[in-house]
């Protein structure tokens, strides 16, 4: 006989109380080994994701390219460091507006009181006189207006305010020019005025009244830089921020469109087909933003999206006609 002992089945361990029992299932739960989260799936790889080529015809090029190589395209582009007028432009402007027009004020004022004073009605038909040219008014009397307001002090406003109404809309408009004018007439007027402060001492107030005004006026257009002044920046194939909705993609595609950039077409116009996904607009100008590009693939899909919305527009058989065509002369199938 053997003397083995006899194995005893194995079983599991019985809790010894109700309590003990629910400590074990409640540790149990908790204690579970928790799956990993697979990694998502990397999205298809497209052409238009990648934000260095040109915007034109979507050829690569490299990030310090100036031109396109393929099609010559121009990638960088200039841009206003300030793209809205400065509050210290605004106050330029209001300083150069009054500059302006109270000379105008004076001009109207002594053509107004010349005219009084020889009983005329409407003053402005002095200035032929004043001019040199030939006037209504009778000899006598222009000769009379002339030595109550001598022609030189007409003269100097009639040649200062156009000189004057030009620098202020050079201002509004921000032209260059316009500034280093503006930079060397404050600089011109702080020297002239110190000069007269030096020479002519009785005319020392006026001259130092002059000297702080052209010095502010400096100082306020040391302020207006980047009002003025242009940085160049790179045209990247991105979607524009401020395109947020279907319409705001479609506006966008149609203005590069007409700039022939064609490739920024494409990016805005592929966003504005899903904003309402029915619109055979959209499905219409990326069929042709795509034509330009020579992405004859792409270009059929859009025309087939466009089929099935709306099979009898003519502008489907168009476009399909104009495709074949170029496949055929591309050797395509």
């Amino acid at each position: 006989m053997s003397n083995k002992p006899p194995t005893e089945t194995a079983r599991p361990r019985r809790p010894a109380s109700l309590a003990a029992a629910i400590l074990r299932e409640d540790f149990d739960r908790h204690h579970l080994p928790i799956a990993e989260p697979e990694p998502p799936s990397a999205p298809p790889e497209d052409e238009f994701d990648n934000e260095y080529l040109c915007p034109y015809c979507a050829a690569q090029t490299q990030p310090d390219d100036r031109q396109c190589p393929v099609c010559g395209g121009k990638l960088w582009i200039k841009i206003r460091r300030r793209e809205e007028r400065s509050s210290w432009l605004w106050v330029a402007l209001s300083v150069q507006m009054a500059i302006t027009f109270w000379p105008a004020a004076a001009f109207l004022a002594m053509l107004a009181y010349a005219a009084d004073q020889q009983g005329i009605t409407n003053p402005l038909v002095l200035v032929p006189a004043y001019l040199g040219l030939p006037s209504s008014v009778p000899p006598e009397v222009a000769n009379a207006a002339l030595e109550i307001v001598p022609r030189p002090d007409i003269l100097v406003l009639v040649f200062y305010l156009p000189l004057s109404f030009t620098m202020l809309i050079g201002l509004y408009l921000r032209w260059k020019p316009i500034y280093f004018l503006l930079l060397f007439t404050s600089l011109l007027t702080f020297v002239l005025a110190g000069a007269g402060m030096a020479l002519y001492r009785e005319s020392g107030f006026t001259s130092g009244i002059g000297m702080i005004l052209a010095l502010m006026m400096f100082l306020l257009l040391l302020q207006l830089e980047d009002d003025f002044f242009f940085d160049e920046r790179r045209t990247l194939l991105r979607v524009d921020r401020s395109a947020k909705r279907g319409l705001d993609f479609l506006v966008h595609g149609r203005r590069y469109a007409r700039q022939k950039l064609w490739a920024m077409a494409a990016l805005h116009l592929r966003r504005a087909v899903a904003w309402p996904p029915g619109r055979i607009d959209c499905h219409l100008e990326l069929a042709v933003a795509y034509i330009q590009l020579k992405r004859y693939e792409l270009a059929a899909e859009s025309l087939s999206t466009a089929m099935c919305i709306n099979p009898d527009d003519p502008r489907v058989a168009e476009l399909a006609g104009l495709l074949d065509s170029l496949r055929l002369a591309a050797n395509l199938p």
